[in-house]
């Protein structure tokens, strides 16, 4: 057992490292795996199972006992769970405020258009709203946030 133990630890350290290296994506087959889905994370994410697989290896090896390593994997892949959440809810609001961007898609007067802006190292886009009317390609900055709808106006 104590082979399985220290293959688990290895591959689930090994694996989060690369997850972690690659920004959170990784592309096999040409398909690409987003760890960030909005506000909902699979269980079977490759950043949870990485978790998984490192904690059981590492509760395994230092109790020799089956049992305890697979409570302490899925403990830690479940606040694993919590924290990316945590992370994706941050990201639409509280760290969102006074974020300059520019207009993707015109905002009439009364109505919805687009922006985009990087956070994070990655590329964001959001429905927005303003008082008036913005061009396309005019810089903003994020005021407020209504649901998931940034108000914006001009930078």
């Amino acid at each position: 057992m104590e082979k399985l133990y220290a293959f688990s630890l290895i591959a689930g350290f090994l694996f989060s490292l690369f997850l972690f290296l690659s920004g959170g994506r990784i592309r096999l087959f040409h398909i690409r795996i987003r760890i960030l889905r909005h506000r909902n994370q699979s269980p079977a994410s490759p950043m949870i199972s990485g978790m998984f697989l490192t904690m059981f290896g590492l509760a395994g090896l230092l109790t020799h006992s089956l049992w305890i390593a697979l409570m302490i994997g899925c403990l830690a892949a479940l606040l694993a769970s919590l924290g990316v959440a945590e992370t994706a809810a941050q990201l639409e609001g509280n760290l969102l405020y006074g974020q300059t961007g520019h207009v993707s898609l015109a905002i009439p007067e009364s109505g919805i258009g687009r922006i985009a802006f990087n956070a994070n190292g990655k590329r964001v886009t959001l429905p927005a709203k303003a008082t008036h009317a913005i061009e396309k390609g005019k810089r903003i900055y994020v005021r407020s946030m209504e649901g998931k709808i940034a108000i914006v106006d001009e930078f």
